[in-house]
């Protein structure tokens, strides 16, 4: 069962957690309730140098066992696309997506 950790920028009004949870269980093959996703949403962000940005960068960390290299990239390619679409249709500025998988 992958558990998914999404942190996103705590002024947005809703969260992408849903569209990532069937998303992530789609390109897995797994059913409902199979995909767990907590937010984990932040304050403030800050980056090096005098950059200023107008979007939001989104963690995506997926835990979970070894499904191989394959379903592995599956899910972390659905889930930031997940995040992407998301973003575009709620009309939310969005710099990036990091996500990534790690073995639990």
């Amino acid at each position: 069962m992958p558990v998914i950790t999404l942190s996103m920028p705590a002024t947005w009004p809703a969260a992408p957690s849903q569209s990532v949870a069937e998303a992530v269980a789609g390109a897995l093959d797994l059913g409902a309730g199979d995909v767990i996703v907590l937010e984990t949403p932040y304050v403030d962000s800050a980056r090096s140098g005098p950059l200023k940005s107008s979007g939001h960068w989104v963690l995506v960390t997926l835990r979970g066992s070894d499904r191989g290299v394959d379903a592995r990239d599956r899910a972390v390619t659905a889930a930031s696309a997940a995040v992407a679409t998301w973003a575009e249709r709620s009309g939310v500025g969005l710099e990036g997506v990091w996500c990534e998988w790690l073995l639990s």
